[in-house]
């Protein structure tokens, strides 16, 4: 039979290897998510959306 032998590591392990940046700003600016990156498109052509039709009604009103 194997002797098993216990080693007693006292190592400081920590299992989150999470290495994005931190903060929403960052998160977006540095997005390689696709998820993050779809919203990013949703939400800028709702903006453009919103201010193309700002300037449509500044042309009419001129």
């Amino acid at each position: 039979m194997a002797n098993a032998t216990a080693h007693d590591h006292t190592h400081d392990h920590h299992d989150d290897h999470d290495h994005k940046p931190k903060g929403f700003v960052n998160r977006w600016l540095y997005a390689t998510n696709h998820k993050d990156i779809g919203t990013m498109y949703l939400v800028f052509s709702l903006i453009m959306f919103f201010v193309g039709g700002l300037m449509a009604l500044f042309i009419r009103a001129e």
